[in-house]
């Protein structure tokens, strides 16, 4: 079982974003993020084996010091493997790399676990469209969202943990413009 914290995107950009993956989904082949039964986000950190109790404290505290984040989802974009992933990629701004950054600081108990790719200076990030794509599938998920995909200014306003596969939300907590930066 994998444990993931992750930022939630805004009801206004995730409708935007569900668009995108209506027309992939025309394919029933193409697993997308909601049929792997999550939302799209931008995940902070991936982890195995936490305390669930203790991690789940840890995001709750994390979430009360932080605001809503406004990003610019700038890309489409491709993570290569034997099967692959395909996202939108928000720019990368210094608030959001700050805010990874102390994110990892403050859940430093937990770091032994993190997956690699999550870890400060080897994060991408990212919003998974569809993911365990082969060469044919990629290509046509890339045919089916390049041509209908523009930016778009987002908020990511919500602090998630979840547990995954399968997903299973264990909390949500809103960002308040109120918050302790």
């Amino acid at each position: 079982m994998a444990y993931s914290v992750d930022l939630a995107l805004s009801a206004t950009t995730a409708a935007v974003i569900d668009m995108v993956c209506d027309r992939l989904e025309e394919d029933p082949k193409i697993e997308t993020y909601r049929r792997l039964g999550t939302a799209p986000h931008v995940s902070l950190g991936v982890y195995d084996n936490v305390d669930v109790r203790r991690f789940g404290d840890a995001a709750a505290a994390f979430a009360r010091t932080i605001s809503p984040i406004s990003v610019h989802l700038g890309a489409i974009g491709v993570f290569c493997h034997e099967t692959s992933v395909l996202f939108i990629a928000p720019v990368v701004t210094g608030e959001l790399l700050a805010l990874h950054e102390r994110f990892h600081r403050e859940f430093e108990a937990f770091n032994e676990t993190c997956w690699n790719y999550y870890c400060p200076g080897n994060w991408v990030p990212h919003i998974t469209l569809a993911m365990n794509l082969s060469a044919a599938p990629l290509a046509d998920a890339i045919t089916k969202v390049a041509p209908i995909w523009r930016e778009h200014d987002a908020t990511l306003d919500r602090l998630r943990f979840v547990s995954h596969p399968p997903f299973h939300l264990l909390a949500e907590h809103r960002l308040s413009e109120a918050a302790k930066q």
